[in-house]
């Protein structure tokens, strides 16, 4: 092409044409160009995402390729409304699935019924698992590696290690003998949204992604079990569990009442547990705590807050 292209570009022309000659020539070297990089472009891997989860778009944004979203899932409030809306976790719009033409569809581990919904469709997959902190940083390197973006995925890292690194440095202010004796019980769900009260919320275990955050930046777990309901408890075992703080996630759905209601229910059901003898009790209800994905350190500081600023009340 390039050789067609020099022949037609003799310049052994008058002067009056030479300039029509050297512009004809500057536009074939452009368009050219043009079409090279299109078609690289269109080969990308990454060229057109659709992410059917938020925690999976916080990826996609820091990693910078947000302009490449052309589809969210229904929940994702992170992007404009003119991206493309495909579907949640109970089902999948798949004409527009289709329409959208993505080169990557990238989805969680609980999507497991898509997967082959869009594998029958040959559109590339690329699976996510956050259900841990070592979990949440391979997808950040897994994305990375997707979109040749390693570089940048390894400066998100070392941001979040750094991060992580500060909060453990603030724990060191309080003695080593009170931190080892914290033990801090994690609730979901709000104790006043129901007649039930606490006997419906769920305890927060081993397998959750709360107890790894804690243990992280060196705060033990009350609970060491798996993630269960409180109503399987009995009082005993609720008693040996003796947690020095407890804190509730809220799901925004039950966002309806203050602090200080939580705190009387558990005084009037178990006014004998330290946490609630000694008032450290927390909640919180914002959105890094219910998605968990790469705003961990931001779970990982409201914990620390929490701790040290109910064990300073008490000193």
């Amino acid at each position: 092409m390039f050789f067609g292209a020099r022949k037609n570009c003799d310049m052994s022309v008058s002067r009056p044409l030479l300039s029509d000659a050297m512009r004809y020539c500057f536009l074939l070297f452009v368009s050219v160009f043009v079409i090279g990089i299109s078609a690289q472009a269109s080969d990308s891997p990454c060229q057109r995402i659709i992410s059917f989860a938020p925690s999976i778009t916080q990826i996609v944004q820091e990693l910078g390729l947000q302009r490449h979203l052309v589809g969210v899932s229904l929940f994702d409030k992170s992007v404009s409304k003119e991206v493309a809306r495909v579907g949640d976790l109970y089902g999948m719009n798949r004409e527009a699935l289709v329409m959208l033409k993505p080169t990557l569809v990238i989805l969680l581990q609980e999507h497991r019924s898509f997967h082959r919904l869009v594998s029958d469709l040959r559109i590339p997959i690329l699976s996510m698992d956050h259900s841990s902190v070592n979990h949440i940083r391979s997808s950040i390197q897994s994305l990375g590696r997707q979109c040749e973006l390693e570089s940048q995925a390894m400066k998100i890292l070392t941001t979040l290690d750094k991060k992580m690194q500060n909060i453990r440095e603030r724990l060191i202010s309080l003695r080593k003998k009170t931190l080892n004796e914290v033990r801090v019980l994690v609730l979901i769900g709000n104790p006043t949204a129901t007649h039930e009260g606490i006997g419906r919320l769920f305890l927060s275990g081993k397998d959750g992604f709360y107890s790894e955050v804690l243990s992280e930046i060196g705060i033990h777990s009350a609970y060491l079990g798996k993630t269960t309901g409180l109503s399987s408890f009995s009082l005993e075992g609720l008693m040996a569990l003796n947690p020095t703080h407890i804190f509730h996630v809220i799901p925004s759905s039950e966002n309806n009442s203050t602090l200080t209601r939580i705190e009387e229910r558990w005084r009037k059901e178990f006014p004998m547990l330290r946490a609630v003898a000694n008032g450290s009790i927390g909640a919180s209800h914002e959105p890094f705590f219910l998605i968990p994905g790469v705003d961990y350190p931001k779970v990982a500081e409201a914990f620390a807050n929490f701790v040290v600023g109910k064990t300073n009340e008490q000193s």
